[in-house]
């Protein structure tokens, strides 16, 4: 049986490490090292974390200064043991066959799965199982996009070897979107994937979420990130498809905090004009679905509220 890492970055968890820490304690598959790192808590998470280290052979406990997830889950790398990587967040927790049924699924560079939102009963983002050589994933982005999970790195099984082999790192530079860079990285020295139709890692929405928070400089990470996937994938007109993707994104954060932060106005005027991602409205009035195609003609004339108001009456 292989040995298996789970990453735990952990920064003031105490409402919900312990759920965490007993849903991994519960896993079927049992030949497991985890790896908690405090990202220097200031609540009672690191004494909690302790308790589990102390009584759990397999858990080892680390403390950092405060840096952000991405530098604890490079420390966690540092510390991995094992021939696979699973990265857990500190405030989710994963069903009991969670890492068995990614381990049964064969040896694979990459292996992805769903999630459920707050409870196993929750909202689930299922997908088909699924596998693609790299070079077919690179060739085909619009359906590499839907059909592989690669937004996340939690609930995705990784190989050590080539993690650390190529020096692969998370950017601890980068305030949103690390997980898709460093998927972005790995993604360039794999030879296969495969997804799973099992959806076991839940997702724990929350006030606290960084789904919930302003980012000022979405237009810029969200546009560097879309750059980082233009070299990956090969060049074809599809890749607009992503770069739509990409711009909604942005366009869809600015335009839902106007009321709250003064500057998101400016930001939403800047993100609709910005030359990178108008780039995509001819593919989108050719090739793109009926809401698509509204966002284009809307978008073409600088109003994004306008797309607003007609998808909600159109395609709704």
């Amino acid at each position: 049986m292989d040995l298996v890492s789970i990453i735990i970055p952990v920064f003031n968890s105490e409402k919900y490490i312990r759920k965490c820490l007993d849903s991994v304690l519960s896993q079927t598959y049992n030949c497991i090292q985890v790896i908690v790192i405090d990202d220097g808590s200031t609540d009672n998470s690191y004494e909690i974390c302790k308790e589990y280290t102390s009584s759990n052979a397999n858990f080892e406990l680390y403390h950092t200064d405060n840096r952000g997830v991405s530098h604890a889950r490079n420390v966690g790398l540092e510390y991995a043991k094992g021939k696979y990587i699973f990265f857990v967040d500190s405030d989710d927790y994963v069903m009991p066959s969670y890492i068995e049924h990614l381990m049964d699924m064969g040896n694979y560079d990459y292996i992805g799965g769903g999630y459920r939102e707050n409870n196993e009963q929750g909202w689930k983002k299922e997908y088909r199982t699924y596998h693609i050589t790299i070079e077919d994933f690179k060739r085909d982005c619009r359906n590499s996009w839907e059909k592989v999970p690669s937004v996340h790195v939690c609930g995705s099984r990784y190989v050590k070897e080539i993690i650390a082999t190529n020096l692969i790192k998370f950017d601890e530079a980068c305030s949103c979107g690390e997980d898709v860079r460093f998927n972005i990285e790995y993604f360039k020295y794999i030879s296969s994937i495969a997804v799973s139709d099992k959806s076991e890692y839940i997702y724990c929405l929350h006030d606290e979420s960084a789904i919930h928070k302003y980012w000022p400089e979405r237009l810029k990470e969200e546009k560097e990130e879309c750059i980082a996937k233009e070299q990956l994938y090969v060049q074809n007109d599809s890749f607009n498809y992503i770069r739509y993707v990409h711009w909604f994104i942005v366009l869809e954060h600015y335009y839902q905090y106007i009321s709250q932060k003064k500057e998101a106005k400016a930001k939403l005027k800047e993100a609709i004009w910005d030359p990178y991602f108008r780039q995509c409205l001819r593919y989108c009035m050719k090739q793109g679905t009926l809401d698509m195609k509204i966002a284009a003609v809307c978008l073409k004339f600088g109003t994004y509220s306008a797309y607003k108001k007609m998808y909600e009456i159109i395609c709704r």
